[in-house]
């Protein structure tokens, strides 16, 4: 397992396909991108990584010598978060009650 820093990024793929639709992309402060998808999961319109556009974020994972990374978590890059717990989450409007709530104890 290894752990990778970035910001995420949903892309649109094969436009005007009938595969067409967004991936997640996580680039690191290198600047290597990495696909992000999770085992057993569709990585086109992954509601998972859709729900983290934009963000820094740690994810653990495997990587792959194609550029991809098969994801078993991913964690907000805030480091408070990352001491309280490791949370995996559905939507930002849960992850932003509890960021605002760790904030506030720290």
């Amino acid at each position: 397992m290894e752990t990778i820093r970035g910001k995420i990024q949903c892309r649109t793929f094969n436009a005007g396909s009938k595969s067409d639709g967004m991936r997640a992309v996580l680039t690191d402060s290198d600047g290597n991108e990495y696909m992000l998808y999770r085992a057993g999961v569709y990585p086109v319109n992954d509601k998972y990584f859709l729900d983290m556009d934009g963000m820094d974020v740690s994810v653990t994972g495997e990587k792959e010598d194609s550029g991809d990374f098969c994801v078993s978590s991913a964690v907000p890059a805030d480091s408070g978060m990352q001491k309280m717990c490791r949370i995996r989450y559905r939507n930002r409007k849960y992850l932003k009650k509890v960021l605002d709530r760790v904030r506030k104890k720290l």
